[in-house]
C-alpha cells in the first residue's frame, strides 16, 4: 500500500498524470510522423494508433456521457428543496 504523506501523494498526481499523458502524446507522435513522412517501426506505429482510435472513439464519447446531468437527478434534486 502506498503510505499516506506529501511524497506519496506527490508520487500518485505524478503517475495520473503520466497515464493521462499518453493518448495526447500519441496523436502528437503520429501528427509529427506522418507530417515528417518518418515512421518508426511497425509495432510503435501500431500502438499509438490503437491508443488514439480508443481515446477519440471510446474514450472521449463514455467521458461525456458519464459527465451529463440525467433528468432523474434533476428531479430528485427540485423535490428535495420542497
Amino acid at each position: 500500500m502506498i503510505e499516506d504523506g506529501v511524497l506519496s501523494l506527490i508520487f500518485v498526481r505524478l503517475f495520473i498524470v503520466a497515464v493521462r499523458a499518453v493518448a495526447p502524446l500519441s496523436a502528437a507522435y503520429l501528427a509529427l510522423a506522418w507530417a515528417n513522412h518518418e515512421w518508426a517501426s511497425l509495432p510503435i506505429i501500431t500502438w499509438a494508433f490503437l491508443e488514439v482510435s480508443f481515446y477519440l472513439f471510446v474514450y472521449l464519447p463514455r467521458f461525456h456521457q458519464l459527465q451529463e446531468v440525467r433528468f432523474f437527478y434533476q428531479i430528485h434534486l427540485a423535490l428535495k428543496k420542497l
